[in-house]
């Protein structure tokens, strides 16, 4: 187990921001870490109590090198990432996508997409591969010229014979 004390000496306030920086190894991501435990996680179990078996500790001062208990909140994953600031979820608590359109969201499979900006991604691909489309239409084309053909046939007899029974 980490010693209190040795995390006490590790810790320095910010005056203006009320945190407390953690002035020892910090993680690539950003956390304080001692003997490859998150730090946060540890003073918060000392000071407030156990958290909850698959909750996590959400730092609402955003600082992820902030051990002060105050700026600490034991949360569920989802909760967490409700909170965060990634472009997506700013995006979906918002209704603004990341170029500005306003109430363009349309859901598509299992988030949503701005609709503006997905017919641009669009429009720019076809631009960037306008011949390599039309080769594989008339490629396309050429293979199954009979079946097409015979397609539309059998539409436009169809067509021919509900247009006579309608009469």
């Amino acid at each position: 187990m980490v010693s209190i004390h040795r995390i006490e000496d590790a810790m320095t306030p910010e005056p203006n921001s009320g945190c407390w920086l953690w002035t020892g190894v910090i993680s690539h991501q950003g956390y304080a870490i001692v003997n490859r435990k998150l730090v946060h996680r540890l003073v918060y179990e000392r000071q407030v109590g156990p958290i909850p078996p698959k909750w996590v500790i959400d730092h609402l001062c955003r600082n992820r090198a902030c051990v002060n208990v105050e700026h600490l909140e034991a949360v569920t994953h989802q909760v967490n990432i409700r909170r965060g600031s990634a472009p997506a979820i700013v995006t979906a608590n918002t209704g603004i996508c990341q170029r500005g359109h306003v109430g363009q969201l349309v859901p598509r499979g299992d988030h949503r997409v701005c609709r503006e900006c997905s017919l641009a991604g669009k429009r720019a691909y076809a631009a960037r591969n306008r011949e390599k489309i039309t080769e594989a239409n008339r490629t396309y084309y050429q293979r199954n010229r009979e079946r097409i053909i015979a397609r539309a046939s059998a539409y436009q007899i169809g067509y021919r014979k509900r247009r006579a029974e309608a009469r």
